[in-house]
């Protein structure tokens, strides 16, 4: 009886050691996870964006002294195909905000993402390597507001459906005192 009760013991402290190593392992793993994008808060780090006619220039020079909304895309990307032709309509609707897209890739991929979504957004092409690197994404399409001092104001994954919330903070930064039917067709 005593040694099955030293037996029964010995099994339930391996339980508890296994439960313990797991959840330490777990805790150690989600500090280490890198989370996508740079923090609100921050200055947006200096990126190399070239336009429609290949000119190289600063990310930071174009939006200086302007809220902007940019969103990075690629032309394979199927939500970046739903989410920009809402980002156009919004834009048309509402001129006095600034909103650009930023293409990963060459020329060539360039036009077809603009091909593909029909936009008349502004459409800045950029290495997807330094997109990675400076800017930490992963995933498209992927979002940021800058202040006109080019610190991130919002951040984050867009998505079809949450992509109102993003336009009507968006809207609410720049026009404080003006009220912007995002509904209007």
């Amino acid at each position: 009886m005593i040694e099955k009760a030293s037996l029964l013991s010995l099994w339930i402290m391996v339980l508890i050691q296994t439960v313990l190593f797991t959840i330490i392992l777990y805790q150690i793993r989600s500090k280490n996870t890198v989370k996508s994008g740079i923090p609100t808060g921050l200055a947006m780090p200096q990126i190399s964006i070239a336009d429609e006619f290949g000119e190289e220039n600063n990310f930071l020079n174009i939006t200086r002294n302007k809220m902007t909304m940019f969103c990075f895309a690629n032309h394979e990307c199927m939500f970046c195909k739903q989410v920009i032709p809402e980002l156009d309509r919004f834009s048309s609707l509402h001129p006095e905000i600034n909103i650009m897209i930023i293409s990963l890739g060459d020329e060539e991929s360039r036009d077809l993402l603009i091909k593909k979504t029909l936009t008349r957004l502004p459409v800045f092409r950029t290495s997807e390597r330094e997109v990675r690197k400076r800017v930490k994404i992963r995933n498209f399409p992927y979002g940021f507001v800058l202040d006109g001092d080019g610190i991130i104001q919002k951040q984050g994954v867009i998505k079809k459906d949450n992509l109102l919330n993003w336009l009507d903070a968006f809207a609410n930064q720049v026009n404080e005192n003006e009220v912007i039917d995002l509904k209007t067709n």
